[in-house]
Formats: C-alpha cells, sequence, structure tokens
C-alpha cells in the first residue's frame, strides 16, 4: 500500500507541475518509484528517470543486484558515484555516468580555530595524526580495511587517531 501511495503521488505531482526530470537518490528511493518509472515507458510519457547508484554490494545479496539490474534497465540514466560502481555492470554502461560525490570546499576549509577546539574537546595533541571519515559504515566500503592499516601503523609506533562517523 505504501508503494501504491507514493506512485499515486507522485504521477499526481508529475502532472501538476509538468515535472520532466525525476530523480531518485539511492537504490531504496529508486525500489518506491520503479512503478512510475514502467508506467511512464508504456504509456511513452516524456519524463526522464535518473537515478544514483551508490554500492558495489547490497546488504541483502541477490535481491538488491536483481532490483538494481532493472533500475539500470529502465532508467533514462544512472549515475554511478566512481568508476568501480559503473563498472560492476557493464552492460549498461552506455546509460551509466560516473559523478563522483564531492565536497563544497567553501564549506569545508580549514579553520584553525575549530582544529583546535575539536582536538582539546577529543583530548587529540598536536602531535597525533587524526584520519577521520564520515558516512554509512558497511562492509561494502571497506572500513575494516581502513582499521587494519591503522593498528599497524598504530603497532609501528605511529601516534595516529581514526574518527569514525556513520
Amino acid at each position: 500500500f505504501k508503494i501504491i501511495r507514493i506512485n499515486l503521488a507522485l504521477r499526481k505531482i508529475l502532472r501538476s507541475e509538468k515535472i520532466k526530470v525525476v530523480h531518485s537518490n539511492n537504490l531504496s528511493a529508486s525500489f518506491y518509484i520503479l512503478p512510475s518509472v514502467l508506467l511512464s515507458k508504456l504509456c511513452r510519457i516524456k519524463t526522464n528517470w535518473i537515478w544514483s547508484n551508490h554500492d558495489l554490494y547490497y546488504p541483502d545479496g541477490k535481491k538488491s543486484e536483481r532490483l538494481a539490474i532493472y533500475c539500470y534497465k529502465y532508467f533514462n540514466l544512472t549515475l554511478a558515484v566512481s568508476n568501480a560502481v559503473k563498472a560492476k555492470y557493464p552492460f549498461f554502461i552506455s546509460k551509466t555516468q560516473v559523478l563522483y560525490n564531492g565536497l563544497n570546499v567553501e564549506e569545508f576549509c580549514f579553520k584553525l580555530e575549530e582544529r583546535k577546539k575539536f582536538r582539546s574537546f577529543y583530548q587529540i595533541d598536536d602531535f597525533t595524526i587524526a584520519l577521520g571519515i564520515a558516512g554509512l559504515v558497511s562492509k561494502g566500503k571497506g572500513h575494516h580495511l581502513l582499521i587494519e592499516a591503522v593498528n599497524k601503523l598504530i603497532k609501528s609506533n605511529f601516534n595516529i587517531v581514526l574518527l569514525i562517523i556513520g
């Protein structure tokens, strides 16, 4: 019922606002609007459907893999976050473009006072290397490899701390 309600609401918005491009940010969002994508293809409605694929691996495996293939097949364009994600489905390369995740450098520029406050709050001295990552923590992103590498550096007497936010 949730999927039906979402698609009915989406179709109403598309008609009333005359929207020609729809972007879904990930596989979950794409799953919910896939009926609208299919309906627009069947009825030859001129809407461009775009979805973003962020994942090399899916937590629930084959079920999501199949769903991703449907998205590649029926959406007009797939935005992959890396060449590795793009290469995962070579039969859809012509419908896939790489758009790397990025940071607004104006927003995330170095601020000495913020650095001092952060290190003071977390009791990290100026001689310690602080390495941080932010994002969804999942097996496919290789966080375990980063943790193993940092552990090896610590054992080799590197003064380093790893901050993971996710």
